[in-house]
């Protein structure tokens, strides 16, 4: 039997029946059996619509009974249509598809076909009414398959299952009749080890009606700058700065908070500002509030060039102090593993190793301006001597948020904005202010753009 070349995609039962004669006389048998034919790309095989906007709430039914990712909140959290993630290395296309239009796969043994070699086949997706498991399969092009078996948890509960990460919390959903809702939802990674040396052909999917997929990937060698980003911007997938006119603009920590920026520019970090400390300078994100201006790290490749002495780091945690492990390529073929660690932005105090860089005098908090201050933080990382970066690996850490990365030779490449305010206890201390003032801001070679007394107190 040939399958037309105009059939559709997905599962079929087959049924025969056969007429004969032998040596008893006249005979029948009949059998049956389901063929699956696969669908041309993940994308093909949509057949839920999880997303909706949140002036038509209607439209999008997620889990059967009405409720859906709000679109909005998606794209505060950095998944917008069309968008790329990066995530433990493997790099996805979060589905170009409108809000209120077919954007997952509600997992249900379909046949999908994906080309490629690797290590990792990556998967983003959420569960329904719990955790959700189910196992598929992955037939490679010499006909050999290899069982996979899947886990993410329920998109409400916003903590993922052992072996798969959150890739990004939503503010909000929405929710029947009225449209958006107070509860932050999430989205998951998870993945499945490929066999060496092989190539995929297709993949089948689980049989779980609660299991959603949005996204299907193969990375080449995740965890190395395999297609990295062409720049550190390039890379941005997080709103973590709002103007205090419009809060609901950002969201850094999933729960709709951000940083001010009217409170960041008052402590120094204006778009585009230099920023000097330990003899790296930075530039902060040169971006309009609201827009997308941090990296919340989920093992992205960054093509990255330079060589000296440090590799530096501005950013800050969520949830508490983030630790996380990435690699450094150099232009050799060398790697180095580097870990770095950030204290929760809530905390304002350092974590061990690292520097406070700025401490604002307020957060915009749901729904406006909050009292609370909020920190940036340095980290630093020691490069090999004599060798030349090509690119870095973040390390896999939802909660880690990077604003800026420089390399540095040890020593300020250029001044900052503006001259660091010293206290008048120090100013006293000596009848050479001015040499004094510029002394000690080569030595300890850090721009001060917080209030001057808590600086150098």
């Amino acid at each position: 039997m040939t399958i037309p070349a105009n059939a559709g995609s997905g599962s079929f039962t087959l049924s025969g029946q056969a007429t004969y004669t032998d040596e008893q006389g006249a005979g029948s048998s009949q059998n049956s059996a389901t063929v699956a034919i696969p669908f041309a790309s993940f994308q093909a095989a949509y057949n839920n619509v999880g997303i909706s906007d949140n002036s038509d709430p209607a439209v999008g039914n997620y889990d059967g009974g009405g409720y859906s990712y709000s679109a909005q909140a998606l794209a505060a959290a950095g998944l917008t249509p069309g968008a790329t993630v990066t995530h433990d290395g493997v790099t996805f296309t979060w589905p170009n598809a409108p809000a209120g239009t077919a954007d997952n796969v509600v997992a249900n043994g379909q046949v999908i076909n994906l080309s490629g070699s690797g290590q990792t086949l990556g998967f983003l997706g959420a569960g329904s009414f719990g955790a959700q498991s189910g196992t598929g399969l992955v037939t490679y092009t010499d006909g050999s398959t290899q069982p996979f078996t899947i886990t993410v948890a329920d998109w409400y509960a916003n903590s993922p299952t052992p072996g798969s990460d959150i890739l990004a919390i939503t503010s909000n959903w929405n929710e029947p009749p009225s449209g958006l809702g107070s509860h932050p939802v999430s989205v998951y990674y998870t993945r499945a080890d490929l066999e060496g040396g092989k190539t995929v052909r297709s993949i089948t999917l689980p049989t779980n009606s609660n299991l959603h997929i949005f996204a299907v990937a193969i990375s080449q060698n995740p965890g190395t700058p395999q297609g990295a980003f062409a720049s550190f911007q390039a890379a941005y997938n997080n709103v973590g700065i709002s103007d205090n006119s419009d809060p609901a603009a950002a969201n850094l920590d999933g729960h709709g908070y951000s940083y001010s920026q009217q409170a960041l520019t008052a402590a120094g970090l204006a778009p585009g500002a230099l920023v000097q400390h330990a003899g790296i300078t930075f530039t902060w994100p040169d971006v309009p509030a609201g827009a997308l201006d941090n990296v919340a790290t989920g093992g992205q490749a960054i093509d990255l060039s330079g060589s000296g002495q440090t590799l530096g780091f501005l950013g800050t945690g969520t949830f508490g102090t983030q630790t996380g492990t990435g690699v450094i390529t150099y232009t050799d073929g060398t790697t180095q593993p580097y870990t770095i660690t950030f204290a929760d932005w809530y905390a304002n105090n350092p974590a061990t190793g690292d520097d406070l860089i700025a401490t604002t005098s307020a957060w915009n908090a749901p729904p406006g301006q909050g009292p609370h201050a909020v920190s940036i933080y340095y980290t630093g990382v020691s490069l090999e001597t004599g060798k030349t970066v090509e690119a870095i690996t973040l390390p896999n850490d939802c909660n880690m948020h990077i604003f800026a990365v420089a390399t540095s030779g040890g020593a300020p490449s250029g001044p900052p904005n503006a001259t660091p305010e010293l206290s008048s206890g120090e100013l006293l201390a000596t009848g050479l202010a001015p040499i004094v003032a510029l002394l000690l801001y080569r030595r300890r070679r850090a721009v001060r753009v917080a209030d001057s007394d808590k600086q150098h107190s």
